[in-house]
């Protein structure tokens, strides 16, 4: 009887523990990062390129993974994504939803667009979430773009491009030396 018993719970914490595996592997799916049933709800526009819907296939399991794991260590939230369209547009539907009061949760911009949402009182400062270590940390075309003239970070950066200026120097022997 004792060895059934025992029998009966292996079988029966195995069983468990594989359901709950099988069910956090569906925890990252097409609009959606996170336990389904989870009590916390948050709303995230972004571009396809910045999540586990890019075109390319490399990318897409770096951030599978990234969200896969981040789930499971937060199993109480879950995000549902609302994939925007090109920038433009993007930027005019999250400016809109923001001055009828009903923006997303959470939103991927352009560090440009950051003021114009800081100006408007759409934004909240953020950096009591960040050590100040990290904040000084960040190259300062990084910081410049994401704070406010007393310092105070409404974004946080996670990615750019690089930009240059190619010219010839037949037609143009003098060019700018900013972007300004």
């Amino acid at each position: 009887m004792y060895r059934q018993l025992v029998l009966i719970s292996v079988t029966l914490a195995l069983v468990m523990s594989l359901s709950s595996m099988v069910l956090a592997d569906d925890w990252v799916t097409t609009n959606r990062i996170g336990n389904p049933d989870a009590e916390i709800v948050l709303e995230w526009w972004v571009q396809a390129d910045f999540t586990h819907r890019d075109h390319r296939e490399a990318r897409v399991e770096v951030y599978r993974d990234i969200y896969q794991e981040w789930a499971e260590e937060n199993p109480n939230v879950q995000v549902q994504l609302t994939i925007m369209p090109e920038l433009e547009e993007f930027k005019n539907r999250l400016m809109l939803a923001a001055s009828r009061g009903n923006p997303p949760d959470m939103s991927s911009v352009d560090s440009y667009w950051v003021p114009w949402f800081v100006d408007g009182g759409y934004l909240q400062p953020i950096d009591e979430f960040f050590e100040e270590d990290f904040v000084d940390d960040l190259f300062p075309f990084v910081t410049d773009g994401v704070s406010d003239l007393e310092g105070r970070v409404y974004a946080l950066w996670h990615s750019t491009d690089m930009r240059a200026l190619f010219y010839n120097k037949e037609l143009v022997p003098n060019p700018p030396r900013t972007w300004d």
